[in-house]
């Protein structure tokens, strides 16, 4: 196979010489692919090498650094996957996006593990959504060496006040002024980065909510009942966040799970079955690892399954939130009929999960549970925050819930920091699919 190579110094550059270059490698085994990247990604300060197969991608790698990778999930030789998985070990540094098919939904989720991915595009790819990706690593980018400028002059400007004598009080109050400045930028920059996080979750929860035999919209009702025990179990050990993280990604070691374990419901399992679903389910701890600020939420759903009775003779112990979230999911999936076939009521559901109580089940928050069904799906709006359409929503404003759409696809998480283009795709998603949007942000003042 003869492979198509722009060497660097052959690639596309700025007309500006100081403007910062972004260097993009895409592999795909089409040609027509490769040159349609190069038509979308023709922009002043794009620098962009194609590769027709991965033996040639790596050959441009070994040679020239690259801030992004985008790769075609089927290649000959190796996917996708296994591409960027070995990409993800020789250059960490490296932003990595995967254009997948519908059909490669397996194939995309272990590039999710094993290539720890920045981003996947689904094929045929929507070039404003491709180019919005590749801007957002651009300004990370410049965020980041923003950064490292911006914490050195930090640090010399503190060792010259350290110095300064009581008699420059002025100069102390002037150099003071510009730290706080840079400071206020710095956590502009940091808060930018952590959100790539937010990515992470979306991406995890869409492949839930896509998968054939999961539904999105039981997580998300799992996620609003384990939020509604927050203030019954031990505040210190969890965030009310990470508890209804803990719900919503509750199921994520499924995606990769057989058909036949995945649509059996959970109590009418054989031995066989229910071993293989546990062990599924214990992969999304290694699913998680990656993101160490979500440790707790892998925790919980790594002991989702183990019954309080034997929890109570843990040394080690469950985690509380293991143990929410246990009867949050059961009480879902009983009256979803994902624990029989047969669908219960909301009364015959706690009823059956209270003659557990003891055994499987917390009997303090079991106790509590037909007052939290009381107020699922009715959670009051809170002092600290306001509903807003999008005609009033305006840049730098934080989303104090998740924003989902009909299909019950998580657009934008918790947390987001509004910007104009976030704003303009939910608008432009509103008009299109005739859908008014109305979002829960955060009073002025009172980010969470």
């Amino acid at each position: 196979m003869t492979a198509m190579n722009i060497p660097a110094e052959q690639c596309h550059k700025g007309e500006n010489p100081q403007a910062l270059e972004l260097k993009i490698l895409c592999v795909d085994d089409e040609k027509n692919v490769l040159k349609s990247l190069q038509r979308l990604l023709r922009m002043p300060h794009y620098a962009v090498s194609t590769a027709l197969s991965a033996q040639q991608g790596f050959e441009l790698l070994r040679k020239n650094h690259f801030d992004i990778v985008i790769c075609d999930m089927r290649m000959p030789e190796i996917n996708g996957a296994e591409f960027l998985g070995q990409v993800a070990t020789q250059y960490p540094n490296s932003h990595r996006i995967l254009l997948t098919g519908y059909s490669d939904i397996e194939s995309t989720i272990a590039a999710v593990n094993r290539g720890r991915i920045s981003r996947y595009i689904q094929k045929p790819w929507n070039n404003e959504e491709l180019l919005h990706t590749v801007r957002a690593v651009d300004e990370r980018i410049r965020l980041e060496k923003s950064n490292k400028l911006l914490q050195k002059q930090i640090e010399k400007q503190n060792t010259k006040l350290k110095d300064l004598n009581n008699s420059l009080e002025n100069k102390v109050a002037l150099r003071t002024q510009q730290v706080t400045r840079a400071m206020n930028r710095l956590k502009t920059a940091n808060r930018v980065i952590s959100s790539n996080l937010n990515s992470t979750i979306r991406s995890f929860y869409n492949l839930i909510s896509l998968h054939p035999h999961l539904s999105g919209e039981q997580a998300i009702k799992i996620s609003e009942l384990c939020a509604l025990f927050h203030p019954y179990i031990n505040q210190q050990s969890i965030t009310c966040k990470e508890l209804k993280l803990s719900g919503l990604l509750s199921q994520l070691g499924l995606l990769s799970a057989p058909e036949s374990v995945v649509q059996c419901p959970i109590n009418e399992q054989s031995a066989e079955q229910k071993s293989i679903y546990l062990e599924y389910i214990s992969k999304t701890r290694a699913a998680l690892s990656p993101a160490t600020s979500l440790k707790r939420v892998a925790d919980n759903i790594h002991y989702q399954y183990v019954p309080f009775s034997e929890s109570a003779r843990n040394k080690e112990g469950v985690p509380t939130g293991a143990q929410a979230l246990s009867i949050a999911r059961d009480y879902i999936f009983a009256i979803e009929g994902r624990l029989y076939r047969t669908k219960m009521s909301s009364n015959g559901a706690i009823e059956y999960l209270t003659s557990h109580a003891g055994h499987l089940y917390d009997p303090r928050l079991i106790a509590i549970l037909p007052q939290l069904i009381k107020e699922l799906g009715h959670t009051p709006i809170s002092s600290n925050e306001q509903i807003l359409g999008i005609n009033r929503l305006k840049a730098g404003m934080q989303l104090s819930r998740d924003v989902f759409n009909g299909k019950a696809l998580l657009l934008l998480p918790e947390g987001h920091i509004l910007t104009k283009e976030s704003i303009k795709r939910l608008a432009n998603f509103a008009k299109t699919e005739h859908t008014p949007l109305e979002l829960f942000v955060f009073s002025e003042g009172k980010k969470s």
